[in-house]
């Protein structure tokens, strides 16, 4: 519990990244909230810091987020999303909207984002750092949204990005070029913020340290993984 209220309070104060991790305390909340051993203490604090977010760049408050990276863009609409399914009926209080105004909001920019990546491709392309932002968005849209389109495009879109790190991996390198990359990531693969993914999906890569996407993968229920994609990253 100690560590849900310190990320809580990172959250509160709309610190950078809070997306990231506001969209697994959300998937907690999706899967585990209703539990009776769900503890007690974390239920009021977790509600206000979900009711009291700013999802997007357009609403009010000061923040130190980042909304504009093809990575963030996801994850907040997938934040926004799974807010508003969450508490449907309640009032926002930052921008004065129940939770299926922003349900319809999310959901909106979201299939706007997915039909871009399918379509076009990525930005951010071959990522071996951003695909794992990515696929944390991701990976909660194709277990747990309740919009049948967006939940058919993020497991479209999760397909098109494990066939493009399969088609571009080397017994566990994923060793393309990169539309966004960090030093450590080009170093060594071991250190690739994808190699959990690789390792988790299809067996070849490692776990280390950088375990949002790979956490958020185990935890799926409703997700089809392609066999013939492992096959691929395989030969």
């Amino acid at each position: 519990t100690g560590v849900i209220m310190e990320t809580i309070a990172g959250i509160n104060q709309r610190q950078d990244c809070s997306d990231f991790y506001l969209v697994g305390l959300l998937g907690m909340l999706h899967r585990y909230g209703s539990d009776p051993s769900f503890p007690k203490s974390l239920r009021q604090p977790l509600e206000e810091c979900v009711l009291g977010f700013k999802y997007w760049a357009d609403e009010p408050g000061s923040d130190a987020m980042w909304f504009w990276s093809e990575n963030h863009q996801i994850l907040f609409h997938t934040c926004e999303i799974l807010a508003g399914q969450l508490y449907p009926d309640r009032l926002f209080p930052n921008v004065g909207q129940t939770g299926q105004w922003h349900r319809a909001k999310g959901e909106r920019l979201a299939l706007s984002w997915l039909l871009k990546r399918g379509a076009g491709g990525f930005q951010e392309w071959d990522s071996n750092c951003y695909f794992e932002e990515d696929l944390l968005a991701l990976s909660h849209l194709a277990d747990l949204a309740e919009s049948q389109p967006v939940y058919d495009l993020a497991s479209v879109i999760m397909d098109k990005m494990f066939l493009t790190m399969a088609l571009n991996s080397y017994k566990g390198t994923f060793g393309s070029t990169h539309g966004r990359t960090y030093t450590p990531h080009i170093k060594g693969a071991r250190r690739e913020a994808t190699a959990g993914v690789s390792r988790l999906m299809w067996g070849m890569g490692a776990f280390n340290d950088r375990i949002l996407a790979t956490v958020s993968l185990a935890c799926m229920g409703n997700y089809d993984f392609p066999s013939i994609i492992g096959d691929i990253a395989a030969d």
